[in-house]
């Protein structure tokens, strides 16, 4: 089992991703964190077709893999109301221009340019690349143990910072695109799960009686 990630190791691993020149790779564990999306989701978002006006709007890969189009998960950010992650696409926005105007939100110019294999533009970041970028970034931070946690463990750690927020676990679910809360409180483990609240209460006269 993967170890968990602590805020304090995001950002480890975030300061580090800086030292090694990865902007694409702290905008993508940003807008991960903030929006619970996986690492496909985001390599997969688009400047021109995911992003209208105020909103940013993406049809969930692996629901869509699950389900037909029609039925998969459809979430939407107006990020007039998220601060964080209209800070995040700009910072996105202004590095796609850096890179050749990049129609992908997640852009990092390559040494070598190669397209092919789901990759349609030179300065496009797959989720391959992403993941190597993140084990460089997490090595360079301390983490050497045999169970250090992966990129979609951020995932967790907003479902944990959600939960301590006081959200409730059904907007938790809801925003992380689970099919169940059941899964939410899966991806909680390790973290502090919540408790349900049970609502049922008897009186004396419903028992016949009370304890003296």
């Amino acid at each position: 089992m993967r170890g968990r990630l602590t805020i304090t190791d995001f950002w480890k691993i975030y300061y580090s991703a800086k030292t090694l020149n990865y902007p694409a790779l702290q905008i993508a564990m940003g807008i991960s964190l903030v929006t619970f999306m996986r690492k496909g989701d985001i390599c997969s978002l688009q400047v021109s077709d995911d992003i209208e006006g105020n909103l940013l709007k993406t049809v969930i890969g692996k629901s869509k893999s699950q389900k037909d189009n029609a039925k998969a998960a459809r979430l939407q950010w107006n990020v007039t109301n998220y601060e964080l992650l209209r800070e995040l696409i700009q910072k996105a926005r202004e590095l796609s221009l850096v890179n050749r105007r990049c129609t992908y939100l997640i852009s990092y110019w390559p040494k070598q340019k190669r397209l092919g294999k789901g990759k349609l533009h030179f300065a496009q970041v797959t989720p391959r690349r992403l993941i190597s970028m993140f084990e460089e970034s997490r090595k360079m931070a301390g983490f050497t143990g045999s169970n250090p946690p992966t990129f979609h463990k951020i995932r967790s750690l907003a479902i944990s910072l959600a939960s301590d927020a006081g959200y409730a676990v059904e907007e938790i679910s809801h925003a992380s695109s689970h099919s169940s809360i059941g899964v939410t409180k899966d991806y909680m483990d390790g973290h502090k799960l919540p408790f349900d609240s049970v609502n049922i209460q008897f009186t004396a006269e419903q028992i016949g009686g009370c304890f003296n």
